[in-house]
């Protein structure tokens, strides 16, 4: 999908996901978990429709979150 509002909008909502994962994650004191709830099915979709690899950002997510776990 080239640069548009559209896709604009779909890479905030998947971006604010993420963070929204990574905030309950803490407030729980647990690891955020990017294969569950909404990263099943809902990112799936919103990553095909931006033109952006759904594994690959799943992968990036699991590597940034061992990342700072290892720190």
């Amino acid at each position: 999908m080239p640069e548009s509002a559209e896709r604009n909008l779909l890479l905030a909502v998947m971006a604010q996901a993420i963070a929204d994962e990574q905030s309950d994650a803490e407030n729980q004191k647990r690891t955020p978990d990017f294969r569950r709830g909404f990263f099943v099915n809902g990112l799936k979709s919103y990553c095909a429709a931006a033109g952006v690899g759904h594994n690959y950002l799943i992968e990036q997510l699991e590597r940034a979150v061992a990342f700072e776990e290892a720190a």
